[in-house]
């Protein structure tokens, strides 16, 4: 269902609609959520939704599925390369990544 608005949201515009999903404080302990946002990432993703999961975590805030976000064999990525991944990740807790989210989206 989902998918099919996304494809006409498309269709309509003439754009692919764009969708980021915020996942805060979901750590190794609440993996129905994490399953969730990366399930509901490739679902906009394969209706061809410009889509990004950004995990804000202090502990785990990497991609759980393979092909999501950094892939740890490589080590030379650019800082464009890391913001354009589906799975944007930030090490940090809930509030203060909030305020800094925040003040770089008023600086641009």
């Amino acid at each position: 269902a989902v998918e099919g608005q996304a494809r006409a949201t498309h269709a309509e515009r003439g754009s692919p609609l764009r969708v980021a999903i915020l996942e805060i404080g979901a750590g190794g302990n609440v993996t129905t959520v994490r399953n969730t946002s990366e399930q509901f990432l490739e679902e906009m993703l394969r209706a061809g939704a410009q889509a990004q999961l950004i995990r804000v975590n202090p502990e785990l805030p990497l991609n759980d599925k393979e092909g999501l976000g950094v892939d740890l064999e490589r080590a030379d990525y650019s800082v464009r390369d890391l913001l354009a991944l589906p799975v944007v990740s930030i090490m940090g807790r809930g509030l203060e990544s909030l305020a800094l989210i925040d003040a770089a989206m008023a600086a641009r």
